[in-house]
């Protein structure tokens, strides 16, 4: 038999307090179609660990470094 590892699940105010959000932001989001996927068990959310992970490396911004340029869609002529 084959050991299965736990799935992490967070309620609402541990996911927030994991992605540094308020409890009741995370509500909007949800409520807006936005943020982390999550899991409804009747009237219970859910979120996994591996979703929220996944979700914040998608929210990631690479700036640029110095000197160099933005493309822009703009041509300047």
């Amino acid at each position: 038999m084959t050991k299965k590892s736990a799935m992490s699940l967070f309620k609402t105010k541990e996911a927030a307090e994991l992605c540094g959000y308020s409890e009741r932001h995370m509500i909007r989001m949800r409520q807006m179609g936005e943020g982390p996927p999550y899991l409804r068990f009747g009237g219970r959310v859910l979120y996994r660990e591996c979703d929220l992970e996944a979700w914040l490396c998608s929210k990631r911004v690479v700036p640029p470094r110095e000197g160099e340029v933005l493309s822009t869609s703009k041509k300047v002529e």
